[in-house]
């Protein structure tokens, strides 16, 4: 997996904020770090990327889209299910562009076909012979 390393410190508009969240070097994925740099231009969007990188470091792991679109949604005071709701349109989107991709391209996959030749699978009894 493809990791950008992303510091709360020294990027985007939080580097010139003196309320700013502050600490040390955070690595989250692409997409959640893009996020959250881009919330850091709002003090509802401080807050909210604040609040995702402290319940990362207390979980341990790194910021993902998931937490991302979790803080979108809080810093922009969407309904509880909007950031699912964002993440599946925009996968959506991704697949379709996807598929309109593959259509233009000669058809690279294996698809083999084949015949069953094992014996035969037991057939329930019809109901008016039990």
């Amino acid at each position: 997996m493809v990791r950008a390393t992303w510091s709360r410190r020294t990027c985007g508009p939080a580097a010139r904020s003196p309320a700013s969240v502050t600490g040390s070097t955070a690595t989250a994925t692409p997409v959640a770090a893009s996020l959250l740099e881009r919330l850091d231009r709002t003090r509802r969007g401080r807050a909210a990327a604040a609040a995702a990188f402290a319940l990362a470091d207390a979980a341990g792991q790194e910021p993902n889209v998931d937490l991302g679109l979790a803080a979108l949604g809080v810093a922009a005071g969407m309904p509880d299910d909007a950031a699912e709701v964002v993440f599946s349109v925009a996968r959506t989107v991704g697949w379709v562009a996807h598929a309109l991709e593959e259509y233009d391209e000669t058809p690279l996959r294996f698809r083999g076909s084949g015949a069953y030749r094992g014996p035969r699978p037991p057939q329930p009894v019809p109901a008016d012979l039990r």
